[in-house]
């Protein structure tokens, strides 16, 4: 799979998969349109597993995602917020 075959398998955007997988966003676009690869091609091979793992297990159900969506609606100010969304 590329890694766009990859992304839109998760249901996730661009954005969320970055964070939930800890790739930089610059990283995926990268890929994405071929400007840069991987060093070894088993870094999609591995990530497709991941993907498909966690989409049959619902992994994607508790993710930091998920924690810091909550704590966005329970920040008190905007510090809060701001704060939250580099995490």
């Amino acid at each position: 799979m590329t890694i766009n075959e990859i992304v839109e398998f998760s249901g996730l955007s661009k954005a969320a998969f970055s964070r939930l997988y800890k790739i930089p966003i610059r990283t995926l676009e990268d890929w994405a349109s071929g400007r840069r690869l991987p060093r070894n091609d088993y870094v999609f091979y591995l990530l497709e597993r991941v993907v498909r793992y966690d989409k049959e297990h619902d992994n994607f159900l508790d993710t930091d995602i998920d924690r810091q969506i909550k704590e966005m609606k329970t920040a008190k100010t905007d510090d809060e917020i701001i704060d939250n969304r580099f995490l």
